[in-house]
């Protein structure tokens, strides 16, 4: 599924830009996998992972929601946040 959402993302974007992953849990292998997928899918291209991601929400959408807010205050540029799970 994240190698899905770095392609969908190339897609979108060709040119790139910097973004952010907000995550469940680092603990959870699952969602580790996207992760790691998203990167992969994402190598080589003119795509720019921020310092910090990704974040962890604990699986809880309100602290997903202010990780985002976070994430776009301390980059203004950032050109997209991708979440690898559902909260």
């Amino acid at each position: 599924f994240g190698t899905a959402l770095g392609k969908q993302l190339l897609k979108l974007r060709p040119d790139g830009g910097k973004y952010a992953m907000i995550s469940g849990g680092p603990g959870a292998e699952n969602l580790a996998e996207r992760v790691d997928g998203v990167r992969e899918a994402l190598k080589g291209s003119k795509w720019i992972e921020v310092g910090g991601s990704p974040t962890f929400c604990n699986d809880d959408p309100a602290l997903g929601v202010q990780q985002m807010t976070d994430l776009r205050t301390a980059t203004p540029d950032l050109a997209a946040i991708i979440p690898v799970g559902g909260w």
